[in-house]
């Protein structure tokens, strides 16, 4: 992660949520779940969910669907990705 800027990881977060219709926010977090880059680029919109959602546990790869949202979390070895969507999206389609 060496080199890489705030802007960067939010532009990551801008073609996640942008890549699957109904994304309402994504996250993309240091291993040990800060926030480097969000799409919107106000964080306050996705970050609740996450604050909740990484109450649940240390999970690889989840998707849980929570009222009218859906909550996709990744993990990669250098960082994550956690991204709220509509609860029609099918939470294979924001993982891949």
């Amino acid at each position: 992660m060496v080199g890489v800027g705030m802007d960067d990881y939010s532009a990551l977060a801008y073609r996640i949520a942008g890549g699957v219709a109904d994304v309402r926010g994504c996250l993309i977090l240091s291993r040990d779940g800060l926030v480097l880059g969000s799409y919107p680029d106000d964080e306050t919109a996705v970050k609740p969910a996450w604050m909740r959602f990484a109450s649940l546990g240390d999970p690889e790869r989840s998707c849980l669907e929570f009222g009218d949202q859906v909550w996709v979390y990744v993990r990669r070895p250098a960082y994550g990705a956690f991204a709220v969507a509509d609860a029609g999206v099918r939470p294979g389609l924001v993982i891949d």
